[in-house]
């Protein structure tokens, strides 16, 4: 009987992790391939595969970005995550400052920007946590404006590795082709593996990039800093209303799964509570026999 109930137990666990809704995936984890829902919106990763263009020092070996051409080798934006800093994922430049800029190819509505960036002080690599990292966009590619620093998050161990991710959310999306992401680290290499853009080619509610004076394809960042950051710049009511009918079908799609993940756990519940009552008439009956 105790075998019986145990048994019963772990097909309801099992049974409400495999069912809709559900994900084993750490918070921590970093996934440039799979969308984001934010806010009932979800936002695909329109940097995957674009090219981009670096400052920073070429760095040899098997975690260069540089290929003989002098160019990026693409490890950037092919939504390859390293899984510990010795992973040929990573693409290091050297120099205590370097940035990556994207040609996402069109306008898109930009809400979140995610990079990660390892430290091991073995091999000279500086500390994540020292680390400061801000984002840049552009319409032309010529004149960038800041549109915000990217939080760190907490230290996440990784073979004896220190792993950090840093996000940048906007409160309001901003349209715009081009991004820059800027690392200032205290140190010279810069140990990095991936940069998603998450967005969406719906513009209506995105505010437009602060102008300008750079006319420098080099980070135009004093250019841009006594501004606010795009996201907190006003929008109109008719664009703010747009942006939340747009969001109206995630939020229903995600209603339903929802509902529909309860449904699967109550069934699941249910034909447990079940099959143990059987089980106990069952040996009740065994017992007076």
């Amino acid at each position: 009987m105790r075998k019986f109930i145990i048994s019963a137990l772990i097909f309801v666990l099992v049974f409400s992790i495999a069912a809709p809704g559900f994900t084993a995936a750490a918070e921590d984890d970093f996934d440039a391939k799979t969308p984001v829902t934010i806010d009932g919106v979800k936002y695909e990763n329109v940097a995957l595969e674009k090219s981009y263009e670096r400052t920073g020092d070429v760095y040899d070996g098997k975690w260069t970005d540089t290929g003989t051409d002098g160019k990026p080798l693409g490890k950037m934006t092919d939504g390859v995550v390293a899984a510990n800093g010795n992973d040929e994922a990573i693409g290091c430049y050297k120099g205590g400052e370097t940035s990556v800029t994207i040609d996402l190819g069109q306008a898109y509505a930009i809400k979140q920007v995610t990079t990660d960036l390892y430290g091991f002080a073995e091999w000279g690599i500086p500390d994540p946590s020292v680390a400061e990292v801000t984002v840049s966009v552009s319409s032309d590619g010529k004149s960038f404006a800041k549109i915000g620093d990217a939080e760190k998050s907490d230290e996440i161990p990784k073979e004896g590795w220190k792993l950090r991710l840093f996000t940048l959310t906007l409160d309001q999306t901003v349209a715009a082709r081009y991004v820059r992401v800027t690392y200032k680290i205290q140190g010279t290499f810069c140990w990095t593996s991936e940069v998603a853009v998450f967005g969406s080619e719906d513009l209506s509610g995105s505010s437009q990039p602060p102008e300008t004076s750079s006319e420098s394809s080099q980070p135009a960042e004093s250019s841009a800093a006594g501004s606010q950051p795009a996201a907190q710049s006003k929008a109109s009511t008719s664009s703010t209303a747009s942006a939340k009918e747009s969001s109206a079908p995630a939020d229903s799609e995600e209603q339903a799964e929802e509902s529909l993940t309860w449904l699967y756990i109550l069934i699941g519940v249910v034909v447990v509570v079940v099959a143990v009552g059987i089980a106990v008439v069952v040996a009740n009956k065994k017992k007076k026999e």
